[in-house]
Formats: C-alpha cells, sequence, structure tokens
C-alpha cells in the first residue's frame, strides 16, 4: 500500500471553468496551489466525487469552496458532521462534504478536525470563462483569507 503524506489543510476547490461564475472554486484552489504551501493539498474537481475521501482521511482539516447562487457576500461555515450517520442523498451520483467525511471515517475511523465550507458568491452561470467583477473580488477575498488559514502556525 502507497503510503500518503497527511496535510495540515486539504482545500477542495469545485466547480465548472466553462460556466463563468460556477468556475470561483477551482479558481481559490488553482489560486492557492500555487502558494505551494508545506503541509497544503489542493484538489481543484468539477465536482465531489467518492474518491476524494482517500485525501480526506489523509487530513487534519478540509476545507470546500464552490460557488452558490443562494448567497450575496463570502461566507465561511464550519460542517457539524454526524459520524455515524451517512447523509440523506449521499449516492456516487451527488457527494455532500458530509458524505466525504463519513466515506473517509468508514476508511479510517477518524473524521478530520475540522471541515469549512467556503462559499464564494455566484451570479452569471452561462457559459463562457469570465468572471463578474463581484465573483472575481470575492475570489480575492476568498484567497487571502484561506491563505491566513492555511499558513498560519
Amino acid at each position: 500500500m502507497v503510503e500518503v503524506p497527511r496535510a495540515r489543510y486539504l482545500v477542495i476547490g469545485c466547480g465548472n471553468d466553462l460556466r463563468s461564475d460556477d468556475r470561483a472554486g477551482r479558481e481559490v484552489a488553482r489560486r492557492i496551489e500555487a502558494l505551494d504551501v508545506d503541509g497544503v493539498t489542493v484538489r481543484s474537481v468539477t465536482q465531489l466525487v467518492p474518491e476524494l475521501a482517500v485525501d480526506v482521511v489523509n487530513a487534519d482539516h478540509v476545507v470546500v469552496v464552490d460557488a452558490s447562487v443562494d448567497i450575496d457576500s463570502l461566507t465561511m461555515a464550519e460542517l457539524d458532521v454526524d459520524e455515524h450517520e451517512l447523509p440523506a442523498g449521499s449516492t456516487t451520483h451527488h457527494v455532500t462534504p458530509a458524505s466525504l467525511v463519513h466515506l473517509a471515517h468508514a476508511l479510517d475511523g477518524a473524521p478530520p478536525t475540522s471541515v469549512t465550507i467556503v462559499a464564494v458568491p455566484a451570479h452569471d452561470l452561462g457559459f463562457g470563462e469570465m468572471m463578474s467583477a463581484s465573483t472575481t473580488t470575492a475570489i480575492d477575498d476568498a484567497v487571502t483569507l484561506l491563505t491566513r488559514l492555511v499558513t498560519a502556525p
């Protein structure tokens, strides 16, 4: 079995690069990865998939960044996950942060210390690669916030 080094932080950026503001989570992930901080693992994905549970098992703290049309400003919230219960609707076709933690628990027996959900406001999900000005500003704010988080002693 291949030994995977433990990460202090796992940052997962989600989104579709071809749907304008929907790519916000992936853009945040790209910028955090470019910092090349020791102990920080970054994944940029179109959507959450069960295979990410292997990375979750090997992280102390997990941060999931995704775009949301339901908010007007950047939000950050801790996920309260009951490690003994698989959340409703958790299948291989719709994986949530909570179901990833559950799968990690099933693999290893210990969930990460914390799971943080960062939601970036999205206004335009139409086809295209350009993002709205307000989403771009929120991405900058998210990168600043996460940089402080992952580089703190």
